[in-house]
């Protein structure tokens, strides 16, 4: 029992480190979870596998452990600096860490345009900006809490992307041939990502045939069932504290 609370304790903690420097300093005066009800949505009228209001609920697990939940909630199109973007919620919620993030996609490629995060971790409150700029191929992180603002801003050699963006990146393209290649550019890493194979899956919520896509160098891995969903029903990825997957537990 000791072992797991500390597992789950160092699991709280390594979230927040990659909260500010992995995943993709002015204070704000609305949470983000606020700003995001505030938002007007723009009615959809392109053909997606995804429609406004899907929500996916996934179980969070920490070398076998369960840890948590994760949320992921496809909102539609809204409004982001008088540009049409997608709008996707994304939240964390473990033992004394909590993590809310809205994010802003181009709608060409659902590139991250603006993420705002809210982080509540065991008790201490702070709150990040990831702003883009892709055309510099460039994001500017800025942590808010009660006693400092930091900014830090990162570059790379092309757009940058983000992991649970690109689940609807290769939704919206519905091409799983076995074989294909995905360059993928992170703030602070760069790896391909390849639909390795098509395999049968069990998870919580049911039992799927599935497209796997592996990235290389080795870590990432995401599933996605084989439909005209194509439903991403696990995700998985590299932690120095052991790999952590979220396998799909509700859809609806």
């Amino acid at each position: 029992m000791k072992i797991r609370v500390l597992i789950i304790v160092l699991a709280s903690s390594l979230f927040i480190f990659l909260a500010i420097y992995f995943f993709p300093g002015n204070s704000v005066s609305q949470g983000a979870l606020e700003v995001w009800q505030n938002k007007a949505i723009i009615p959809q009228d392109e053909v997606l596998p995804f429609k406004a209001g899907e929500t996916i609920t996934y179980q969070i697990k920490l070398n076998g452990i369960n840890i948590g939940r994760a949320t992921l909630s496809y909102k539609g199109r809204t409004k982001l600096e008088g540009k049409d973007v997608y709008l996707i919620l994304f939240s964390t919620d473990t033992l004394n860490f909590k993590d809310t993030e809205i994010m802003y996609a181009d709608t060409e490629n659902f590139l991250p345009l603006r993420i705002e995060r809210d982080i509540n971790n065991w008790g201490r409150k702070m709150s990040i900006i990831e702003e883009y700029d892709q055309a510099n191929h460039s994001v500017r992180i800025t942590q808010i809490n009660k006693k400092r603002v930091r900014s830090k801003e990162l570059k790379q050699d092309d757009k940058i992307q983000n992991v649970i963006l690109l689940t609807f990146l290769y939704r919206k393209l519905g091409n799983f041939e076995l074989g294909r290649d995905f360059p993928v550019t992170l703030p602070m890493a760069k790896f391909i990502m390849r639909f390795a194979k098509q395999e049968k899956l069990v998870v919580p919520f049911g039992v799927y045939q599935a497209h796997m896509a592996e990235s290389f160098p080795k870590g990432h891995k995401i599933w996605f069932e084989v439909s005209e969903k194509f439903i991403p029903v696990k995700i998985s990825g590299p932690f120095y504290l052991g790999p952590v997957t979220m396998t799909m537990i509700n859809y609806e």
